[in-house]
């Protein structure tokens, strides 16, 4: 399905600037940086006290923006309360030659570039461009091979089937983000909710039927199946970010394994069936 994990995961290093959608940041003194980010730090070869990190919220979850040097240049890595990184500013040069392309297209009307960046969705590498407007930044994201993965859009540019759908199921959440997407043929709506234990995702079509429901879920309520898979495969509870897949009433896990080798993705369906993605 449509994977709307972290969309923006989240538009991150611009917005923090903006204070979009955010609760304000903060310094972390390198003393007060969580172990989990000290490590992943170590694992990018980066001593802790000459990194700087800002915490920040973001929708209801606590994140980690560390400012690594890159060369001459300082690049910016986003990460989540476990030490995983979720996305990757780029320079304009890195960007593969069908997003520059789209690149181009995007700014020949004008429009004022605000950032860049790398993460994954579903395992597939996605690349955001955000785009400075009169009311803040607004995010695209392409497939390494140019093609539109998904576009930021204003609650008014929801259907209104999708809207009165969404209404009914809030719960204490507030509607933070939207975006549009199309997977064959079929046109979706992805809204981010804010809610204190973190982002709710909901995925619906026009008609308002929800497609997929994602939200972050902890390791103590993943079920045993899915834990002894990972066990079994990774060896370790550390530096993972589980996300909990609802659709068609059918539940799987996607997960985010940073090791000091590299990041990996993994599917694993409730029985404890494993899938690699990336």
């Amino acid at each position: 399905m449509l994977g709307a994990l972290f969309k923006e995961t989240w538009r991150l290093l611009i917005s923090a600037v903006f204070g979009l959608v955010f609760f304000p940041s903060a310094q972390a003194r390198a003393d007060g940086i969580p172990p989990e980010i000290q490590s992943s730090l170590a694992i990018l070869k980066q001593d802790p006290a000459s990194v700087s990190v800002q915490s920040l919220v973001f929708l209801g979850e606590p994140l980690f923006i560390a400012a690594i040097s890159a060369g001459p240049k300082v690049r910016e890595w986003t990460f989540d309360a476990a030490g995983v990184p979720l996305s990757v500013e780029l320079f304009q040069e890195e960007l593969p030659a069908p997003v520059q392309v789209a690149l181009a297209k995007l700014l020949a009307s004008g429009s004022v570039l605000g950032g860049l960046a790398r993460t994954f969705e579903g395992g597939s590498l996605i690349f955001e461009i955000d785009i400075e407007t009169p009311k803040g930044l607004k995010s695209t994201s392409y497939f390494a091979d140019g093609k539109l993965a998904s576009r930021e859009i204003s609650e008014s540019e929801l259907p209104a089937p999708m809207l009165k759908a969404l209404k009914r199921r809030l719960n204490g959440e507030s509607l933070e983000k939207c975006y549009r997407s199309e997977e064959n043929g079929t046109v979706y709506f992805t809204a981010g909710l804010a809610r204190p234990s973190g982002p709710v995702w909901l995925t619906f079509d026009a008609a308002g039927a929800v497609a997929q429901r994602e939200e972050r879920a902890e390791w103590d309520a993943v079920p045993p199946a899915v834990q002894n898979a990972l066990m079994g495969k990774l060896n370790t509870k550390e530096r993972l970010r589980i996300i909990r897949k609802t659709e068609d009433r059918e539940v799987s896990f996607e997960v985010w394994a940073f090791t000091p080798e590299k990041l990996d993705i993994y599917l694993v369906t409730s029985e404890g069936v494993l899938e690699k993605l990336r």
